[in-house]
């Protein structure tokens, strides 16, 4: 049970087998069972692999059904961002679906890519990644609904060349500015106005007093 959650918890916080192999030897130090049995790194590489393949064919079986209120397949819409980790450009996809009557986020895949990317390459790691979930074109056509991006993609004109791609209509796509960055975008523009200096000061003067007077989690 306890090798269990180990490898759970690893996979979880995104740590690798040598990490899962450590968080072993620190329940066998606090004296937590662990038994003689699958203690190996090799052991999390492949369940993590096999947790990779049942998920992925869950969400495939998933949008295979018919909605009870539709009578069509399930619609969904993507969104996609580029992060840096360790100096390793990635572009996370994301699938948006109603699962249980809530928008539910699914992760797809986070591909390499480059630093810098043109719109044509950026539709064609989404489109790879969806491919690569039996999503072929004529399944994007009928389920692909939306797609929410940051302004860049935006200017890019990442709706055109996806809908390209696919063979659809511009207006059959909704492409909108997803809501984190546009609050991002709302919270700096904010900062800079000269009525609010006084809690942009304020803010900082507390966090200083806190990190001046403060001992541990307590003041």
């Amino acid at each position: 049970m306890n090798i269990g959650r180990a490898a759970l918890f690893s996979i979880r916080s995104g740590l690798g087998g040598l990490k899962f192999v450590e968080t072993l030897n620190l329940l066998d130090l606090s004296g937590a069972a662990v038994g003689t049995f699958r203690h190996s790194r090799w052991f999390f590489e492949k369940l993590r692999a096999s947790m990779a393949r049942t998920m992925k064919e869950r969400v495939i079986k998933y949008l295979q059904t018919t909605d009870p209120i539709t009578q069509r397949r399930r619609a969904f819409g993507i969104t996609f961002d580029k992060v840096t980790i360790l100096r390793r450009s990635m572009q996370v996809t994301m699938m948006i679906v109603m699962v249980d009557g809530q928008l539910t986020p699914i992760y797809l895949q986070s591909p390499l890519c480059k630093t810098e990317l043109s719109g044509e390459e950026l539709y064609d790691n989404c489109v790879r990644v969806m491919e690569s979930f039996s999503l072929s074109q004529s399944i994007l056509k009928q389920q692909l609904v939306g797609c929410a991006v940051d302004g860049a993609d935006i200017h890019l004109s990442i709706g055109k060349h996806l809908c390209q791609k696919i063979g659809i209509r511009e207006e059959w796509l909704s492409i909108s500015w997803d809501c984190a960055h546009l609050l991002e975008l709302a919270i700096h523009y904010v900062k800079k106005r000269k009525k609010f200096l006084w809690l942009t000061r304020f803010i900082k003067t507390c966090a200083m007093i806190m990190r001046k007077y403060s001992y541990g989690k307590t003041i």
